[in-house]
C-alpha cells in the first residue's frame, strides 16, 4: 500500500513531504517545557509529554529519512 502511494508520488513532492516531516519534528519538541511554564502542570505529566514527544519526532525522523532517500534514488535513476 505505502509502496503504492510512493509510487505515485513524484520527486519534488517526496521532497517536500520529507521537509513537512522534519518541521513538524522540530514544532514538537518544545512543547512539553512551554506547557509546563504556562500552565504548571504536574512533572507527570511533563514526563508523559516528553515520551509522547519523542515517539513523535522519532516517527517524523525516521518517515523523513525515507521518504528523502527515496526521492534521491529517484533522481539518481534507479
Amino acid at each position: 500500500m505505502v509502496n503504492k502511494l510512493l509510487t505515485k508520488l513524484t520527486t519534488e513532492e517526496l521532497k517536500i513531504l520529507s521537509q513537512f516531516f522534519i518541521d513538524v519534528a522540530k514544532g514538537v519538541l518544545g512543547v512539553p517545557i512551554i506547557a509546563y511554564f504556562i500552565s504548571g502542570i504536574s512533572q507527570i505529566a511533563l514526563l508523559l509529554g516528553f515520551m509522547l514527544d519523542l515517539v513523535i519526532v522519532t516517527t517524523c525522523v525516521i518517515l523523513a529519512f525515507k521518504l528523502g532517500r527515496v526521492a534521491k534514488r529517484r533522481q539518481n535513476g534507479r
